[in-house]
């Protein structure tokens, strides 16, 4: 007949050995996330501090748009037309999705809100980058043209 303390005693032993062998499982795995953390935060940093910034040239008028070339062509675009003598409108925002979340849209139209004030324009954002942009930010309110409905 089997001693059942000494049954119960072997089973918290096994008990215990399978915990630490979760624990130093747990720890491994652990280990292993933050390296892989480590090495998508280096990454991430990289890719939005522009490690491939050097792709892009510079932001330059042409016509009523800006636009940003290259080594392989367009990147991106933001055009606008005058709706009277006073008024732009912005009716389209376009960034190649290799570069989109670098902040190259925003750098367009901070550009086009730029040479409005030069020449004391107001605009309309239609498109929807740019409306949520004016929305946002209160850097554009000096020429934003707001609707009075």
């Amino acid at each position: 007949m089997s001693n059942p303390k000494k049954d119960i005693k072997k089973d918290v032993e096994d008990i215990w050995q399978s915990i630490d062998g979760i624990k130093t499982d747990m720890r491994s795995a652990i280990l292993e996330v933050k390296d892989v953390i480590v090495e998508a935060r280096e990454s991430f940093a990289n890719w939005k501090e522009g490690a491939n910034m050097d792709e892009m040239g510079e932001l330059v008028k042409e016509g009523n748009a800006f636009v940003i070339h290259g080594k392989e062509g367009q990147i991106g675009e933001i055009t606008y037309a005058p709706i009277d003598e006073n008024t732009w409108v912005i009716n389209h925002t376009y960034v190649s999705p290799p570069y989109r979340g670098r902040d190259v849209a925003q750098r367009m139209l901070r550009r086009v809100a730029e040479e409005a004030r030069l020449e004391n324009k107001k605009i309309v954002p239609l498109c929807s980058y740019a409306a949520a942009q004016f929305k946002r930010n209160l850097e554009y309110d000096d020429v934003w043209q707001q609707s009075e409905v």
